[in-house]
């Protein structure tokens, strides 16, 4: 599901604006989130409070483009991938119940042979280059600790916490993207993505302390 969610992901951005793909997309989180609330787990008022305000600042966040004219194909890619990128974290949740460690080995064998093989068998096509991973590789390698360190401690969260809090604050992430672009790569933000941080960050304050 993880797999296939990125490939659909950047599907997605390949045929539609990124304004209104990543909003779409970051809407992952609702599917373990509903599946706590189905399991019986429930916010407190003030927390729903704050995770409204979450989900409203990472749409924000993501940058929407609201007049954005790209057809229904896109649209109909990111929402896909919030379904399986939701799917996988609700899977992670689950599986963390007995081993975090071992339930994101079983996912990393999967997803690395699964994209292993389609991408040898687009490079033996011609549809794309040999890659230069004497540049790439430290690239790699930190994309790669990055996000099993993530998915790990997203499913430590869902073990030891109630599933619909760390579904909110683990949906958090188009947030720090927006504010990485804006202090590492120097972006220039639009006031909306602002508002969205700002609505976030209070969001996270809110739930964290109720």
């Amino acid at each position: 599901s993880g797999a296939s969610g990125l490939v659909v992901f950047y599907k997605a951005l390949a045929t539609g604006s990124m304004g209104v793909v990543a909003p779409i997309s970051g809407l992952s989180g609702l599917v373990p989130l509903a599946a706590g609330l189905l399991g019986g787990e429930s916010f407190s008022a003030i927390q729903a409070v704050g995770a409204v305000a979450i989900g409203i600042g990472v749409v924000l966040a993501s940058g929407p483009e609201l007049r954005a004219d790209t057809g229904w194909r896109p649209l109909a890619y990111a929402v896909l991938a919030a379904l399986l990128f939701g799917i996988s974290m609700l899977a992670i949740a689950r599986g963390s119940e007995y081993s975090a460690l071992m339930t994101m080995t079983g996912m990393r064998v999967v997803s690395v042979t699964v994209l292993g093989l389609a991408a040898a068998i687009s490079w033996r096509r011609g549809r794309f280059g040999r890659p230069n991973l004497r540049s790439s590789l430290p690239w790699i390698v930190a994309l790669g600790v990055l996000d099993v360190g993530a998915n790990v401690t997203f499913g430590m969260a869902a073990d030891q916490g109630p599933l619909v809090i760390a579904s909110v604050l683990g949906s958090l992430y188009p947030v720090v993207t927006a504010v990485l672009a804006a202090t590492v790569l120097h972006e220039r933000l639009r006031l909306i993505q602002y508002a969205g941080v700002a609505a976030a960050i209070a969001g996270l304050l809110v739930v964290t302390s109720a």
